[in-house]
């Protein structure tokens, strides 16, 4: 067991009832992340990759098992995780400004003190001559730029990412990939971050650990691609290319339907 790790997760179970009928989500699932690390969680649809990060967020329980963050049991949302769902989440009634301030107005800092904190976030972001810009006079671009400086405002120890930019096009996509590791970039926060793109997880993470039906982990890589990383440059490399055939084979391995009985 790490010593250095912020979240652990052990032996995870997770059950769903629907219509008296008892669906496993997620079954035994063990896992431990690295303080200061950025984990991507990939995996096809269905496969528990949201079931486990809303377990780890402390929004819903496990049936079975336990998850701990910095050593004390998850059983309940906490104010040093922050969460990025794959929805837009911004308050159509309130600007950018208000929106992204709302974190710190919720735990009642002072009026000047979360507008000040408000507005540097939104210059950081690339928000700028935005901040009285409403959700719907927003890009979807940057509404996800204005959900990041949101997220980011509670100054959270840790991170959780649910595909936040699978409704982008390719370009921008890229750019709010190369932006979140700007952010993140020696800022000591964990990240954990789930997609369904082996590439968009290889090009950000420290290491990929790839689902199984169930939850079943079924390969767990460290990326040894360097860092400060460009996601653009860094699909251009053979060693790029290599990570991804072998996260690849093992996702078609354990999806090979078995032979038929001769």
């Amino acid at each position: 067991m790490s010593t250095n790790a912020l979240v652990r997760i052990e032996a995870v179970r997770r059950v769903f009832f629907r219509r008296d009928t008892e669906q496993l989500a997620l079954d035994a699932v063990s896992l431990e992340i690295a303080s200061g690390s950025f984990v991507c969680i990939v995996g096809p649809s269905g496969c528990g990759k949201s079931t486990l990060l809303n377990m780890i967020a402390g929004l819903i329980a496990p049936t079975s098992g336990r998850i701990t963050n910095a050593g004390t049991l998850v059983d309940g949302p906490r104010l040093n995780v922050g969460y990025l769902t794959q929805k837009d989440t911004l308050l159509p009634w309130r600007d950018v400004l208000r929106n992204v301030e709302m974190p710190l107005e919720i735990r009642k800092v002072p009026t000047a003190e979360r507008v000040r904190k408000a507005r540097d976030l939104i210059e950081v972001v690339g928000l700028r001559g935005r901040e009285r810009a409403y959700p719907r006079e927003l890009s979807g671009g940057m509404a996800r730029r204005a959900s990041l400086a949101r997220l980011l405002i509670a100054d959270p120890d840790l991170l959780l990412l649910d595909e936040p930019f699978s409704a982008l096009d390719a370009q921008l996509r890229q750019e709010m990939q190369n932006e979140l590791l700007r952010l993140w970039g020696g800022s000591g926060k964990t990240v954990i971050f789930v997609t369904h793109d082996l590439e968009e997880a290889i090009a950000l993470g420290d290491r990929v650990v790839v689902l199984g039906e169930r939850g079943r982990i079924v390969r767990d890589e460290q990326i040894g691609l360097e860092r400060p990383r460009d996601v653009v440059a860094i699909r251009r490399r053979p060693e790029f290319h290599a990570i991804e055939a072998r996260l690849w084979d093992a996702l078609a391995a354990h999806y090979r339907p078995e032979p038929a009985p001769s």
